[in-house]
């Protein structure tokens, strides 16, 4: 990986702040971002910096994106000695949110590792993208990859998605009021201009 931007060269303004948490998106940023924050209300948010998503949601990905902040810092070679700060963690991870809508919504380059992770090319005003949800206690709420249903707390487990057909098989036949089922639906997309030069 070449080298990249130091928060030394973030600081004397030789790098943009888009520029210097984009180079810690990685695959796996994205990927937990769009699994703990959710496609839909990614692409729903209306905010410039994201903050119609609770802070929460950012919060609990701290230590997941903060350990490839220091993957990526290590490989680059940019010698830093701090490691990753909750911050650096949020306008990492709201970079990845902002570069799925972008993606989604046509601004920009298609981006070959958004297309592998969300499955769908760049999109255009009037296309839709395939959305998959579970109502759960009368919310829908976007499933994560491969999920099959949505299982809700018992006195032997708690709440849980459940991947497999054979757990999700053995579930319904011993309580069936325990699942509400992945469903899908082509859904339209809402495609507005996105600022790129945004703090996180």
């Amino acid at each position: 990986m070449a080298k990249g931007w130091t928060r030394d060269q973030r600081m004397c303004d030789e790098c943009t702040h888009e520029e210097y948490f984009r180079q810690f998106v990685t695959s796996a940023v994205l990927n937990t971002v769009r699994l703990a924050v959710g496609l839909e209300r990614i692409m729903e948010s209306t905010d410039p910096h994201l903050n119609d998503i609770p802070m929460g949601c950012w919060d609990r990905m701290e230590h997941s994106i903060g350990q490839e902040i220091i993957k990526v810092k290590r490989e680059q070679g940019l010698g830093e000695r701090r490691g990753y700060s909750n911050s650096d963690a949020v306008c990492t991870a709201k970079q990845a949110a902002r570069m799925m809508q972008e993606h989604l919504r046509g601004v920009g380059k298609e981006n070959p590792t958004l297309v592998d992770l969300l499955g769908v090319r760049t999109v255009r005003q009037g296309d839709t993208y395939r959305l998959k949800t579970a109502l759960i206690n009368g919310v829908e709420t976007a499933a994560p990859a491969g999920a099959l249903a949505y299982k809700y707390a018992d006195p032997v487990s708690g709440a849980r998605w459940v991947y497999g057909t054979e757990d999700a098989g053995r579930i319904a036949q011993e309580d069936p009021g325990l699942l509400e089922w992945v469903k899908e639906r082509d859904e339209p997309v809402r495609v507005e201009t996105v600022t790129t030069e945004q703090e996180g």
